[in-house]
């Protein structure tokens, strides 16, 4: 059976995907390919370019993110771990800790500098 739901569901949703292509219409439009804007047509150009220092602090945020869902199973099992497990952790959140003090000093999370210096080459 399990075999069967292995072969099988691959199979079926390559299948589902072959139909959609060969059925779906594709006819953009200018009204279909602008920015949605609250229904109305954009004022100004909807692309503006953000600093990289925003994309920075994002995949900061992913990362730390991420390392919470690391320190989750901790918090859920805090009562039944050993010593040893409880060691581990401390050097994982003291790691994290180093990390995030690296990052504050190399300057990753100011990202409200003056324009005029953000236009200058970047620190790293």
């Amino acid at each position: 059976m399990l075999v069967f739901f292995i072969l099988f569901v691959p199979l079926f949703v390559l299948i589902l995907l072959g139909v959609n292509m060969l059925v779906a219409t594709n006819n953009p439009d200018n009204a279909k390919m602008a920015p949605y804007e609250c229904g109305m047509p954009p004022a100004s150009d909807a692309r503006h370019k953000f600093q990289i220092s925003f994309f920075l602090v994002a995949i900061l945020f992913l990362v730390f993110d991420c390392e919470i869902l690391f320190l989750y199973p901790l918090v859920v099992s805090l009562y039944h771990i050993s010593s040893f497990g409880f060691w581990i952790s401390m050097i994982f959140i003291l790691l994290l800790t180093i990390g995030f003090v690296y990052e504050l000093g190399k300057g990753a999370l100011d990202y409200a500098k003056d324009s005029s210096s953000s236009k200058n080459s970047p620190k790293y």
